[in-house]
């Protein structure tokens, strides 16, 4: 459940510090490293299906 919560916290743009601060981590460089790149899976995966939407799926 802590992944989950954390991984919640960065997906909806908590700052990183407070997110940093919840998850016990000792610096942001450790919340980076196991939550940042699922962020950016997400919103790669979002423009996708906007741009799916946008252009039909000729894509």
């Amino acid at each position: 459940m802590r992944h989950t919560y954390v991984t919640q916290l960065v997906e909806s743009g908590v700052d990183l510090s407070l997110v940093q601060y919840l998850a016990g981590h000792s610096d942001e460089r450790m919340t980076k490293k196991v939550y940042l790149h699922r962020n950016k899976q997400v919103l790669a995966d979002d423009a996708a299906q906007a741009a799916r939407e946008a252009f039909g799926s000729t894509l």
